[in-house]
């Protein structure tokens, strides 16, 4: 049964793994909060996966307790050649995340409810109940508006037991020596045993109409052209990440967050927030005699350097999506990963220098300069 209070320092609007780390992270510093879900459960079929980072060495912070699994190591694979990254990689699966979830939460989660609408101090519920609150973080999912151009990681995965050991010890998270003639195309694997594996077929399009059979045919390629003996299929998840191709405006927060893509807590070239919300939840973490304005303070700080990082990165959007044809797309993307990998860290952290943004313009793209700056030119206004 759910005890409904008066008033609530922070009410979270969805489940997702931004606002349900947050929400996790909050509970220790003893904040009145409610989680309202609009399905009946939890339980999803998700694999998260994140890199290494100074936030896994803070033991107090609640993604510690969730890790699934983790690897020393992993591999990039490209037609011209294969690179090991000697940096930590984990895992998170979101059926164990929410059972853990759920214990700590216990009669704090309303599932199954419907809001009819809400406002800077108090949301109404379908059943007409009101709950009032200091804080709003609003973490349902980005729905892009007809007729906006946009970018699109498309994936089906599938968690697969073999007969006989796959023999890979650690992650490949970028296998581009598939076919790359109709979009960039990768197939992404992780080792959850000696007899089970995770893979993923994704792609890179600028539109939806790849249908999900053609994604598991691709996986099945894959492992027959592996000679992997199949015993049987566990589970399968798929998803669409929207890689936008306009800065938005940067947003200040008064007393409604908007978590994720809609307030644009998103890495600009994967499209993945974890990250930003792993450093939002452990600097929340370290803030003494915390309340909903301290916390509003950080979404909006972490907002505005996000915002400040993300035009570079549109640009970079703009030229792969827009402009480099379906077949060469892999190229740019091969060349880049052959730089050093201290630079391709700092590039997904958002903290690439000055010498950084130099070797990038100078990759030799597969199209010409000259194509470039006049597509950059006439672009660089809806930057703004």
């Amino acid at each position: 049964m759910i005890f409904l209070n008066n008033k609530y320092d922070i009410i979270f609007i969805g489940a997702g793994l931004s606002n349900s780390l947050i929400a996790l992270n909050l509970f220790k510093k003893k904040l009145k909060i409610i989680i309202i879900v609009s399905n009946n459960n939890l339980i999803s079929n998700h694999t998260w996966s994140f890199f290494d980072n100074n936030i896994i060495k803070n033991k107090d912070n609640y993604i510690n307790k969730i890790i699934y699994n983790k690897w020393d190591n992993y591999t990039i694979k490209f037609p011209n050649y294969i690179k090991n990254f000697k940096n930590n990689y984990f895992c998170i699966k979101s059926n164990n995340f929410f059972k853990y979830f759920k214990k700590i939460f216990k009669n704090k989660i309303l599932l199954n409810t419907n809001i009819i609408k809400y406002n800077k101090n108090f949301v109404q519920l379908n059943n007409g109940i009101i709950l009032n609150c200091n804080l709003i973080i609003d973490g349902r999912g980005y729905y892009p508006k007809k007729n906006k151009k946009i970018g699109l990681q498309i994936f089906l995965g599938q968690e697969w037991v073999f007969k006989k050991p796959h023999n890979l010890i650690n992650p490949i998270i970028m296998d581009s020596t598939v076919c790359q003639k109709k979009s960039f195309h990768f197939i992404y694997i992780i080792p959850f045993s000696k007899y089970k594996l995770l893979i993923e077929d994704t792609h890179y399009i600028n539109n939806n109409i790849l249908k999900i059979n053609l994604l598991r045919k691709n996986i099945f390629k894959y492992i027959k052209r592996k000679k992997w003996i199949i015993k049987k299929l566990i589970k399968e998840e798929q998803g669409i990440i929207p890689i936008k191709l306009k800065n938005n405006k940067n947003k200040i927060f008064k007393n409604i967050i908007l978590n994720g893509l809609n307030g644009n807590f998103y890495h600009s070239i994967t499209g993945y927030s974890l990250y930003l919300f792993l450093i939002l939840s452990n600097n929340i973490l370290k803030i003494n005699n915390l309340n909903y304005k301290k916390i509003l303070n950080e979404f909006n700080y972490l907002s505005k350097n996000i915002y400040k990082n993300q035009k570079q990165y549109i640009l970079l959007n703009k030229v792969f999506f827009l402009l480099i044809s379906l077949n060469k797309r892999y190229k740019l993307i091969q060349k880049f990963y052959n730089f050093p990998e201290t630079l391709i860290n700092r590039f997904y952290l958002e903290k690439i220098n000055f010498f950084d943004k130099i070797k990038i313009i100078l990759l030799n793209p597969p199209i010409s300069y000259f194509k470039i700056l006049c597509f950059l030119i006439i672009n660089y206004f809806y930057l703004k």
